[in-house]
């Protein structure tokens, strides 16, 4: 962002298993201007392992962080913060937090948002799922959400561009 850089990932010595996002200004220094002297720590999921924790920042210069979980109840969560780092109540299910569920991406290898319409593409495995600017499915998006691309041979999707013209590479 202008305002710096983002770095998130998992906090081994903070509450268990916890996530944390750092905002940096553009020397590299921490911007205490940020969530809790410059860190938003947190859990998605209380009491479960985070893991394979990706970010990216929307128009507005909110933090948007995917997850994998290793709960039976969720396979993965996407958390918005605000541009000052609390959960952003406008997101997921008015806590900042959504679940993505049964979905064949259970673990993000990047995510990315459209800026045009603030869609929100996690890649994972094969496949890419979609979700709406607040966290919600979007069923307009291949077959209710998600998107398979698996070859006979196998895939396994890294990296997601959206390019000027919107269309995802």
């Amino acid at each position: 962002t202008s305002a710096g850089f983002f770095v998130t990932g998992r906090c081994v010595d903070c509450e268990p298993n916890a996530v944390f996002v750092v905002r940096l200004d553009p020397d590299g220094d921490v911007d205490p201007s940020f969530a809790d002297d410059g860190w938003a720590i947190f859990s998605a999921d209380p009491g479960e392992n985070h893991s394979t924790i990706d970010i990216t920042v929307d128009e507005a210069g909110r933090p948007l962080i995917a997850g994998s979980l290793s709960s039976a109840a969720h396979d993965m969560f996407i958390v918005r913060l605000t541009a000052g780092g609390s959960f952003d109540t406008t997101f997921g299910g008015g806590d900042g937090i959504a679940f993505v569920d049964n979905l064949p991406v259970t673990y993000p290898n990047d995510v990315k948002i459209d800026p045009v319409s603030g869609r929100i593409l996690i890649a994972g495995g094969s496949s890419i799922v979609a979700r709406t600017s607040t966290g919600a499915p979007d069923s307009g998006f291949g077959f209710g959400g998600a998107l398979n691309l698996d070859l006979e041979e196998g895939t396994f999707l890294t990296k997601l561009i959206v390019q000027s013209d919107r269309k995802v590479v």
